[in-house]
């Protein structure tokens, strides 16, 4: 389906390998269904019909329900199939047990009133933005101590949102104190393993350091840490490329705990920060192998389940890569700028 706010859509037909490819007139995504011109008017008829039979028939057997079942069964049946869509769009909150929690309603604080004459100001200064060139916004950015790298599209954005936070605070539309931020903490986490100095492609790396730093979304402030040493087991003994890579030496992780234990230490000290209960948090990674590679092949080695709060994480080397269009960085690239 080609979208298009045109009367009159008059495209190449779409074709595939010689056949032509019939444009529905609607498409469903995630149960929201829309049409060519983004209108919502099929998605809204679906839903209230659908709503409405199972209304009726739940009208017609409510005289065999008791008090306490009838608002269950229209949750159930009836509420459901209104709440759907919106349920499947928004974003969710996720404990360290996997389970999920409920969205906090929406302060009056972030309800948006477009007619508010700030969002005039907000538009004709977007419209200046988009007129400057790179090195007018790379000047005006340091003036305003912000970030200068990136391309014209990436400048112009962080000073758009820059000016946009600015005058909405001062029209007392968002709250100084409220923060944009989605997650009230990030834990940061860079595990040491065993290694060779040429290590064969089935060499199977074991967790020696397990190093979490807690940081403060508001603040950017290290809160607290957590630090142990692993035990390995598969070959206890480090050689001594690894102790020179890692600065761990024998001494240390022979004192250590096994795997099992640590990792049932770091969710308790999570717990004790109420991580995923009233704080929200991520994990937060130098590139995908400390998760994937790493504590997947740790977990599978001491026989135990992988961790729910490690399912999911922050790639930061592929988010800096994407955000500055680079490709290949190492971590001290990023690391070593402001």
């Amino acid at each position: 389906m080609i979208i298009s706010n045109k009367r009159e859509s008059n495209h190449c037909p779409l074709m595939f390998n010689g056949i032509t490819i019939t444009e529905p007139p609607t498409i469903n995504i995630l149960g929201a269904t829309i049409d060519q011109k983004l209108n919502w008017t099929s998605h809204i008829n679906t839903v209230a019909t659908r709503a409405g039979q199972r209304l009726g028939i739940l009208q017609r057997v409510t005289h065999h329900l008791t008090p306490q079942n009838l608002p269950t069964i229209y949750k159930e049946e009836t509420r459901s199939v209104m709440e759907y869509s919106p349920l499947a769009w928004v974003k969710q909150r996720s404990r360290l047990d996997g389970q999920e929690l409920p969205m906090k309603a929406t302060p009056a604080a972030y309800v948006k009133d477009f007619s508010d004459p700030v969002y005039k100001e907000i538009a004709v200064t977007n419209g200046h933005i988009n007129r400057m060139t790179r090195d007018e916004l790379r000047t005006k950015l340091a003036e305003l101590h912000l970030e200068t790298r990136g391309v014209k599209d990436v400048l112009r954005k962080r000073l758009k949102n820059y000016y946009k936070k600015q005058k909405l605070t001062q029209t007392l539309l968002i709250k100084p104190e409220c923060s944009d931020m989605y997650y009230d903490y990030i834990c940061v986490i860079d595990f040491e393993a065993t290694c060779e100095e040429n290590n064969p492609p089935e060499y199977l790396h074991e967790i020696i350091e397990f190093p979490v730093a807690l940081v403060n979304t508001r603040t950017l402030e290290i809160e607290d840490t957590f630090q142990e040493y692993v035990k390995p087991e598969l070959k206890p003994k480090l050689t001594e490329f690894c102790t020179k890579l890692t600065g761990i030496t024998q001494d240390m992780v022979d004192k250590a705990g096994s795997f099992p234990d640590v990792l049932q230490r770091v969710v308790d000290w999570m717990r004790e920060k109420e991580l995923g209960t009233n704080c929200r948090y991520a994990v937060l990674t130098d590139g995908s192998w400390d998760m994937s590679k790493f504590l997947n092949v740790q977990c599978h080695l001491s026989s135990i389940e992988y961790p729910r709060f490690a399912k999911k994480w922050i790639n930061i080397r592929k988010c800096y890569g994407n955000f500055y269009k680079v490709v290949n960085i190492a971590a001290k690239a990023f690391i070593d700028h402001p």
